[in-house]
């Protein structure tokens, strides 16, 4: 966490310099703090995840399910490189004023992420007794499939954020994050008694759909507005 919290203070410091779009906008600190809350709220809340899983079953659940994570982890990893090719695309693309090919660019990159990451989980299944093996620790199958599963719906999700900031609306990205994440943690404390550590991967679900669902409703009300 400490080391979490000097990264947000570095990168505050670093996007002071950043240079938005074409008129060279410098990122005001306030700006700055919202885009490193942002991002800070949604690894906040894996870290509360973690606890909950601790302190509401066991330690020894919370390393199984962090042998998931690892097996899982490639799905973030895809959805990350996605987003480094394609999303400099739809930035251009709001820069030049034309919101139509950004959208189009973003539909490409969700149904890319969203389609590897399925086959991905899908995959998993047969090939967890080998991950066991190279990562030298029991991999629960079907847990390891749910959670590349919803790290899948996860990198679909966050082209929007980046969207959002490209538009520079900090704030509506930041809003919309915590709008997920939080009731995605009621969940999973709702959850945790009955589905275990399966818990995880629906409250992960849950909050990746509603960040997908909360832009979808913002930009629709945007563009009746238009």
């Amino acid at each position: 966490m400490a080391g979490n919290l000097v990264s947000v203070i570095v990168g505050v410091r670093l996007l002071r310099g950043v240079a938005l779009m074409e008129d060279r906008e410098l990122v005001s600190v306030p700006r700055a703090m919202l885009i490193a809350s942002t991002g800070f709220s949604r690894h906040g809340a894996g870290y509360v995840t973690n606890l909950l899983v601790a302190a509401l079953l066991s330690p020894a659940a919370l390393a199984g399910l962090e042998a998931a994570r690892v097996a899982a982890q490639p799905v973030l990893i895809l959805g990350t490189g996605v987003a480094s090719a394609m999303m400099p695309r739809a930035v251009r693309a709001i820069g030049a004023g034309d919101h139509r090919r950004a959208a189009r660019v973003m539909r490409r990159m969700v149904a890319v992420v969203s389609g590897t990451g399925a086959a991905y989980a899908l995959a998993l299944l047969p090939l967890a007794p080998l991950l066991a093996v190279l990562f030298g620790r029991p991999v629960e199958a079907g847990l390891a499939s749910a959670r590349a599963g919803a790290y899948a719906l996860s990198a679909a999700a966050n082209p929007f954020n980046a969207y959002n900031m490209a538009e520079r609306r900090y704030g509506l990205a930041l809003g919309l994050t915590l709008g997920s994440e939080l009731p995605a943690l009621a969940v999973l404390v709702a959850l945790l008694p009955s589905l275990g550590v399966f818990a995880v991967p629906v409250a992960g679900a849950v909050s990746a759909l509603l960040r997908i669902a909360l832009n979808l409703v913002v930009r629709a009300r945007r563009e009746r507005r238009q």
